[in-house]
């Protein structure tokens, strides 16, 4: 008890306490250490005695380490990370308790998902937001503006790689703010200047480590360095390939670039930000201090100002970026002894006016290899696509994708050939299984390279079964239909198939040309309309049949000839109307045969000779009738009109008829041998009809063979 007593009052002497949120507790600071810098985050050490106490009551808790110098004291809030049982100092136990911010839990969290249309400050907030940070905890001081990133992917990152990564890309720092109930992120964008130290932040220069009236700069050493002075980075935009996307920022005389590509920009105002902030990360180490000191104030984020340095050029204000402490009470142990607490720490600084941006140490993740995806749109779509052929898609990986058109980016796809205006176009479709690859394995650049079959997503036809078959085969949108062209390369049964579900439109803008090795069938349910605007030539080797199942109709402007080496026939089952306007001319060279089963009619407007080289004769089987309005002349060498029952001439005067009872001469007046003269009528004279041989047929050309392709 008297041990216990002795701890208590000595510990009120103490320039370091230590309490836990929600335990009454005294905790006995043996030793500490801690480091903590800007954009990192900080952890203690501590060595304590408390009574005896099951750990894991202490894990997690809110904590606070305080720390009393000549000046203001230093508070260092956060969680309770680790404790350790370390051994006895009865009546007490020995712990030793790490001691972080709430943030560092981020290192805990890793996690793989997609952020669209958000800035990087708004991403930040919402990756804490979820890890359980509360806003009391964050502080933006921001003073840029910060564009949307359309598309910003945390792929098998912890949350604190992830928004670190971030923050280092735009140039953007953070640091903490301590109190004695709460520990703060300030995150924040001003590149030169920091806000002062609390309490008094001048801070002398002596030499003697020894004084202990006021805190002081026991050491100071300042470093100088070449660094790059120069950045340039390049990007490449779809939208405006052919625009050189460039931006650089350099010193006064610049000697030593950084280039890089790509430069993670799409418009120059960013790029020119980007790179002189990567510019001024690079240069804001060039001139270094490094010192010591027995003021625990020092804090990363925070200036201070040194003042009596020997080197007077030495003596201004600095920016802390790194701290390391070290603290020990020696009394809490051995009561004998007379100093309360030997402190010490060593930083790292750089003048106020140098702008600071932390270096790019987070390394962008890398996608090794490809991946697949599920093409995605909106609910009832079945070809989601922009301008570009871009396609969306649901990672499987993403958890917090509703496989909708809001999944993804738009992704771009490999096609066979891209050209402007011409190449290979095939969209994949929302549900298709796609192979995405990544531009320089970069989760934020994904592009499709292929496409493959799943368990949902069957093959075109059945494997192994149908191996020999090769197809192009699509499918109607929204179903019922297919277009395809297909290949069979089994041995003996090879063929090219094409399927058109509707239309199928072929334009040769020179010559075509067809050879078929066989047979050639055509087959059209529906009307074939052909159009040869100049001559059309075709040869047939063997015979030619045409079966037309209703009216036939050819119409010729010009000439028209037909010519048959061997016997023609034409059967009609019905009338026949044969009209020219012009002059028509039959030539047979062999005889004629002409049989009418019913009647025949025949009127001629014009003149009707008939004219034959050798005899002629007609046979009538009825009665004959020749009727002219004017005369009708026979003339021959002989006549002879003969008739079985009687022959009856008859004129306007009177008849003579011949018949079996003899022959009888009737008139007003019968004349014989009185010198009068025989009647005369307009003799014929047909002109001989043109010879066909004039109009003979030219022979059609032959068609030009097609090319013979060579065989597989």
């Amino acid at each position: 008890m008297e041990s216990e007593l002795l701890l208590v009052a000595r510990q009120a002497d103490r320039s370091c306490t230590f309490e836990i949120e929600g335990l009454t507790d005294n905790f006995w600071v043996v030793r500490f250490s801690g480091s903590e810098g800007i954009s990192s985050l900080y952890e203690f050490h501590l060595d304590v005695v408390a009574r005896h106490i099951e750990v894991g009551q202490l894990v997690g808790r809110s904590a606070l380490l305080k720390v009393v110098g000549v000046g203001e004291p230093r508070l260092v809030h956060g969680i309770v990370l680790r404790a350790e049982y370390t051994g006895e100092m009865r009546p007490r136990a020995m712990y030793r308790i790490t001691l972080v911010p709430q943030h560092y839990t981020l290192l805990f969290r890793t996690n793989s998902r997609i952020f669209q249309k958000m800035s990087t400050p708004d991403i930040i907030r919402k990756v804490l937001d979820g890890a359980g940070i509360p806003r009391r905890r964050q502080q933006f001081e921001l003073t840029g503006t910060y564009e949307p990133r359309d598309y910003c992917v945390q792929y098998r990152e912890t949350d604190f790689q992830f928004i670190s990564r971030l923050m280092e890309e735009e140039g953007i720092v953070y640091y903490f703010d301590h109190a004695t109930t709460r520990h703060v992120m300030v995150v924040s964008d001003r590149a030169a200047g920091a806000p002062l130290i609390a309490g008094e932040p001048t801070l002398p220069f002596r030499i003697d480590d020894m004084i202990r009236d006021k805190e002081h700069v026991g050491l100071f050493r300042m470093s100088e360095e070449i660094r790059p002075d120069h950045v340039t980075l390049r990007d490449f935009n779809l939208h405006q390939p052919d625009r050189l996307l460039a931006a650089e920022h350099a010193a006064a005389k610049p000697n030593f670039e950084l280039y890089d590509f790509p430069g993670e920009f799409q418009d120059p105002g960013l790029g020119k930000r980007l790179a002189k902030s990567e510019l001024e990360a690079a240069q804001a180490l060039k001139r270094v201090g490094r010192g010591t000191s027995d003021s625990p104030r020092l804090t990363p984020g925070f200036a201070f100002k040194l003042v009596d340095h020997p080197r007077v050029e030495l003596d201004g204000e600095y920016r802390v970026l790194r701290v390391h402490h070290f603290g020990e009470q020696p009394g809490t142990i051995d009561h004998t002894a007379e100093q309360a607490l030997v402190y010490r720490s060593e930083f790292t600084c750089i003048p106020s006016a140098v702008p600071y941006r932390a270096p790019r140490a987070t390394p962008r993740p890398q996608v090794r290899g490809v991946q697949t995806a599920t093409v995605v749109g909106p609910a009832g779509e079945e070809v989601h696509v922009d301008e570009h052929g871009r396609v969306k898609v649901q990672f499987h990986w993403d958890r917090e994708g509703k496989s909708d058109d809001k999944s993804s980016c738009w992704v771009r796809v490999s096609q066979a050939w891209a050209g402007n205006g011409y190449g290979a176009m095939f969209i994949p479709r929302v549900g298709h299984e796609v192979i995405v690859d990544f531009i320089e394995g970069d989760p934020d650049r994904p592009i499709i390279t292929g496409r493959v079959y799943h368990g949902l997503n069957a093959t075109p036809y059945p494997l192994p079964d149908e191996k020999t078959k090769s197809t192009i085969k699509s499918e109607t949108y929204t179903g019922g239909g297919f277009n395809e062209l297909r290949f069979e390369d089994a041995k003996g049964a090879e063929q090219v198939f094409v399927h058109a579900q509707r239309d199928m439109d072929l334009t040769v803008r020179n010559d075509r040309r067809e050879t078929v090795g066989h047979d050639e069938h055509h087959k059209v349910m529906n009307d074939r309309k052909a159009q040869v605007v100049k001559d059309e030539h075709r040869t047939v080797g063997g015979d030619a049949m045409t079966k037309i199942g209703g009216a036939a109709h050819t119409e010729v402007v010009g000439a028209a000839h037909t010519k048959v080496g061997g016997a023609a026939s034409a059967s009609f089952a019905s009338s026949v109307d044969l009209e020219t306007s012009g002059k028509a001319t039959v030539g047979i060279t062999g005889g004629l045969d002409l049989e009418i089963v019913g009647a025949q009619r025949v009127s001629v407007v014009g003149a009707h000779d008939l004219s034959t080289t050798a005899d002629s004769t007609v046979s009538v089987g009825g009665s004959a009738s020749v009727k002219a309005t004017g005369s009708v002349v026979v003339e021959g060498m002989t006549l002879i009109l003969k008739a079985s029952a009687g022959i009856t001439l008859q004129g306007p005067g009177g008849f003579v008829t011949i018949d079996a009872g003899g022959v009888s001469i009737e008139g007003v007046l019968l004349k014989l041998n009185s010198g009068g003269a025989a009647l005369s009528g307009v003799a014929t004279s047909p002109a001989s009809p043109s010879s066909p041989s004039v109009t003979t047929p030219t022979s059609p050309t032959a068609p030009t063979p097609a090319e013979q392709a060579p065989t597989g």
